[in-house]
């Protein structure tokens, strides 16, 4: 299901060449960051030359008549989005948008409005986490999206967003420690009227200590913890 998602995103933009395509979404991942990002050509080669599984998925939806642009055009396209270098800094402000209905609490650009964040939020809720997402779920309520490269992305509507990096991949395909810790977050009180009431939106990376304050507020006492 989230496979053949990603790869209709990238078919919405079938009325524009490759070059604009990739112009487009790298420069939509820079907004969300709130900083410049580049392509790790290396990686994407190498990756695009392994891409056979992803191949086969793009051939099912055209069979399907779902898919409208060309297909090696839209593989690549979608292969070098996959390539481009993040921190986990990158991934939390990312969510933190994402949490503050679609403006970058550091650049304040509004990026998307709430509708379509909301519908964002709705499927990382439903289908973020590939065949772990019901178990998350009932475990965290956090929506989340998790990568094959060890990132998960916990996004707390109107509270924080979250970035955490740790390769090691569990049955699942998702981070084994990254998922550990989600379940270990969720236990912290975030939902506390004390924290609510101080309409503080915290984008954090897993590279640090938190800690409470006397009023219950959220104190990150290092910008980076890797794990």
């Amino acid at each position: 299901m989230g496979f053949f998602n990603n790869f209709l995103d990238t078919d919405i933009y079938l009325g524009f060449n490759e070059k604009n395509i990739d112009k487009l979404i790298l420069e939509n991942m820079e907004n969300f960051a709130g900083r410049k990002l580049k392509l790790n050509k290396h990686l994407y080669l190498s990756e695009y030359k392994t891409s056979e599984n992803n191949k086969k998925l793009i051939d099912k939806l055209v069979s399907y008549g779902r898919f409208y642009g060309h297909p090696d055009t839209i593989l690549r396209s979608y292969t070098k989005q996959c390539s481009v270098m993040v921190t986990s800094k990158d991934i939390a402000i990312m969510a933190a948008t994402l949490a503050n209905d679609g403006t970058n609490p550091i650049t304040h650009k509004n990026l998307i409005n709430k509708e379509k964040t909301d519908y964002i939020v709705d499927h990382m809720a439903q289908h973020g986490l590939y065949d772990e997402s019901p178990t998350w779920w009932k475990q965290t309520y956090f929506p989340a999206k998790s990568g094959v490269g060890g990132i998960i992305m916990i996004v707390i509507p109107g509270i924080a967003g979250i970035g955490i990096v740790s390769p090691p991949l569990n049955k699942y395909g998702n981070s084994y420690k990254g998922v550990e810790t989600g379940k270990l977050i969720s236990n912290i009180p975030i939902y506390h009227q004390g924290f609510l009431s101080s309409k503080k939106l915290l984008s954090f990376s897993t590279s640090g200590n938190i800690n409470f304050d006397s009023d219950k507020h959220f104190i990150v006492n290092s910008p980076k913890i890797y794990l």
